[in-house]
């Protein structure tokens, strides 16, 4: 009696399934690289977004310091909401220069940093720093704001789109170093 050997007709000859197997593992693998790469291409251009309204809402934050508190725009005084008294107070300013004017340089680094990561990954943990930096001094200022017992709601604004900085640019440092420790 002979014993036939059954042999998947897959795994005759060239072993297609495993060159299909393969074929598909990469494909995956390819895509999965892409998609990231996707979403963080994303990721940076929102934060490149976020930076010009940075840069808009705090140029108008500075050229609202210099304006006499009768004239000061969209910055009605009021009890709780009062850009005027924020704007005006010891807080406003740093080594004498308006902390608007911090906000400008900030958001314009920010834009940069962005920008430079879009073009090498290699500018992600600066970015991520810098974004430590700045939600660091949102902190100071909302303190001031909590001494002077109001809130400035474009300054407000302003530390809404530097938290939202600082979540975006966490995002992508923890999703690279967790990329770099995969590959070590």
């Amino acid at each position: 009696m002979t014993v036939a050997i059954f042999t998947p007709p897959s795994c005759e000859g060239n072993f297609p399934s495993f060159k299909i197997f393969f074929k598909n593992f990469i494909n995956l693998l390819l895509q999965k690289y892409f998609m990231e790469h996707k979403i963080r291409k994303r990721l940076l251009k929102l934060l490149i977004f976020i930076s010009f309204l940075g840069v808009a809402t705090s140029a108008y934050l500075l050229y609202n310091h210099y304006l006499p508190e009768s004239q000061n725009g969209l910055c009605v005084s009021a009890n709780v909401f009062s850009c005027s008294v924020v704007n005006t107070s010891k807080y406003a300013t740093l080594f004498d220069l308006p902390v608007a004017l911090y906000g400008i340089i900030w958001f314009v680094l920010l834009g940069l940093l962005s920008g430079g990561a879009l073009k090498q990954q290699a500018h992600i943990p600066k970015l991520f720093w810098w974004n430590v930096s700045g939600f660091g001094f949102v902190i100071y200022l909302l303190i001031a704001e909590f001494l002077l017992k109001t809130l400035c709601l474009l300054c407000t604004g302003v530390h809404a789109l530097a938290l939202a900085a600082f979540i975006i640019s966490t995002s992508l440092y923890i999703s690279q170093s967790k990329k770099l420790k995969e590959a070590l």
